[in-house]
């Protein structure tokens, strides 16, 4: 997982502010492309995850989706209409047109559906 430096600094805003030790992403059957990231702030180590320190940032990867996350490249882009959270992995087959959901191969997903 490859957090950028905008990334990094975003969520080391947000952890700071929130009082939290750190960030949990993770993954979940929704939109019509099929999956979506998910992007939470943790005040304690979660269940089921696997801990990785990213740029001095905790971040608490999912399990179950380990492998769709572990090669997940975070972004965060800040303009004048608004701020947003960009995910890019390199085993996208295709995103939906609003970019809120994406597609994985069949034999990439099905272990956790």
């Amino acid at each position: 997982m490859l957090l950028t430096n905008d990334a990094a600094k975003h969520f080391k805003k947000y952890i700071s502010e929130n009082n939290s030790i750190g960030i949990k992403i993770s993954m979940q059957k929704k939109g019509c492309s099929g999956y979506s990231y998910t992007t939470e702030l943790v005040r304690k180590v979660p269940q089921n995850c696997t801990t990785h320190k990213i740029k001095n940032i905790d971040i608490f990867l999912d399990n179950t989706f380990n492998f769709h996350l572990e090669n997940l490249t975070i972004d965060y882009q800040k303009n004048q209409l608004n701020n947003k959270i960009i995910y890019k992995h390199s085993k996208e087959l295709g995103k939906c047109g609003c970019g809120e959901s994406i597609t994985f191969s069949r034999g990439l997903i099905k272990n956790n559906e």
